[in-house]
């Protein structure tokens, strides 16, 4: 059974929502990111970045500047407490048109460390230990890990009620993207909709599998009840875009690319599709750039003989075991240099003129994959392989902190 809990969120200042909320910090280009730190602005980016650059190479040093930086803002009023313990809907409306719409809440370690809550990718213990420090350093979540649930009906009328209301917070970014927050802080309103997720049997990270990993060994270590929980956007799956992550690479392991195109032959239906690069139109069939041509590829059926492994079913696999691990010896995808991955909200055409300026030697294309085998996987404990999925949406920094201490 899910289990959400409600938290005194500290948010940013009445109508500075725009300016104090950021991305990530890693998702900014590095120029972008030092003039947004330099600049006058009051940005939950400064309060990360500033003790960044000050502490280059003293991580727990770093850690502690956040933690001053932090307070700094709630004492200079930039960041407000609720007053009481409250649950939030979000609202994205992207300058595209996609609308993301969902529930800011916390969720209890222990449904992360009793598979309540369901992963699909495996972290890195180093990482892990990294992000438990700087969580029991700075003591508070500023972006949510993203977690999906099977769309259910219930939840979703109760999300269209509660957002009837008058928004706590609108406003709009640099970017076109609109963000909408509501709240419901009655004690009866907050049980309907906790009541409302009793029937939803298992949540399923998204993305921020190592923030989510990272609670759980703080949590092991100290035992307050803010400890115990972490912040989350929920959002059921229908919600969620789940993009492809396409493959470039560097060379052909020494095959010519005739050669190379013949030995795809053995596994893969090859039709040439001409001169544009285009991505394929369903699973199980990808397509390849190179040399100013495109083709199709579609995975032959013997292929799937005595395949009932979830994993062994899906694209990204199918394209290392056939492909890379046999033809181009890439057997690490993390490590090796060689292959570079592109997330799938880049457009097709950059993608091809990657191949053409001489930056790659060919292009992937894949199909992404669904929510129902993202579930597959993380229902019988498996992981998918790296770079299987780029999920939307990315969430906002700083815009409702969970605060620890």
């Amino acid at each position: 059974m899910a289990i959400i809990l409600p938290f005194r969120a500290y948010r940013p200042a009445r109508h500075t929502s725009a300016e104090v909320a950021s991305q990530s910090y890693d998702s900014y280009d590095p120029k972008v990111r030092e003039s947004l730190i330099n600049s006058e602005k009051v940005s939950f980016l400064k309060i990360i970045g500033g003790a960044y650059k000050t502490y280059p190479k003293s991580p727990l040093s770093r850690y502690k500047a956040v933690r001053k930086a932090y307070e700094n803002a709630i004492k200079n009023g930039v960041l407000v407490q609720d007053a009481v313990e409250t649950l939030y809907f979000y609202k994205i409306q992207t300058a595209a048109g996609k609308t993301y719409l969902g529930t800011i809440a916390c969720l209890p370690v222990s449904s992360y460390d009793d598979n309540t809550i369901r992963k699909h990718e495996d972290t890195l213990t180093a990482r892990e230990s990294i992000f438990e420090t700087y969580l029991g350093t700075v003591n508070f979540n500023a972006e949510p890990v993203l977690i999906s649930f099977p769309d259910n009906e219930l939840v979703t009328q109760l999300i269209i009620r509660f957002t009837q209301s008058a928004p706590i917070d609108q406003f709009s970014c640099s970017n076109g993207h609109q963000h909408t927050i509501w709240a419901i802080s009655q004690p009866d309103d907050i049980d309907t909709f906790q009541s409302a997720f009793n029937n939803i049997p298992h949540l399923y990270i998204a993305d921020g599998h190592h923030r989510a990993a990272s609670s759980s060994r703080l949590a092991g270590m100290r035992k307050d009840q803010n400890s115990q929980q972490f912040l989350t956007f929920l959002i059921s799956e229908s919600q969620l875009q789940i993009l492809e992550f396409n493959r470039f690479i560097t060379d052909f392991n020494g095959h010519s690319v005739e050669e190379f195109l013949r030995l795809i032959c053995h596994s893969f239906e090859v039709k040439a599709l001409g001169q544009q690069f285009k991505l394929p139109d369903k699973a199980h069939q990808f397509t390849l750039y190179l040399k100013g041509q495109c083709y199709e590829l579609t995975v032959k059926d013997h292929y799937f003989l005595e395949k009932h492994n979830p994993i062994e079913n899906l694209d990204v696999y199918i394209l290392n075991t056939l492909v890379f691990g046999p033809l181009l010896n890439i057997t690490d995808l993390k490590s090796d240099s060689r292959v570079q991955f592109a997330p799938g909200n880049q457009s097709v055409q950059e993608l091809q003129n990657r191949i053409d300026q001489g930056d790659f030697k060919a292009v992937f294309g894949l199909y992404p994959i669904t929510a129902q085998e993202i579930r597959n996987v993380a229902d019988q404990k498996m992981t998918l392989p790296p770079k299987s999925t780029y999920i939307l949406p990315k969430l906002l920094s700083g815009l409702t902190i969970y605060e620890m201490s």
